[in-house]
């Protein structure tokens, strides 16, 4: 399957890239939360959440993450 639906806006997309790409970026981002769930975003919906994400504190980065 070439495309997806973006979870938020739920328009639907050509991927960009393949699946075990998208994983490593993903492991490797510092906006990895451990679980198995993955939910796919478009790009647009995925600059909001690091906006979102990038102002939060260490606390809530922690919290967020169960640590």
């Amino acid at each position: 399957m070439n495309d997806f639906n973006c979870l938020k806006c739920n328009q639907t997309f050509i991927k960009g890239w393949s699946d075990e790409e998208a994983e490593k970026e993903f492991l490797d981002a510092p906006y990895y939360i451990q679980g198995d769930d993955r939910d796919v975003i478009c790009d647009d919906c995925f600059d909001e959440f690091k906006e979102w994400f990038d102002k939060l504190t260490p606390e809530d980065h922690k919290r967020i993450r169960n640590e």
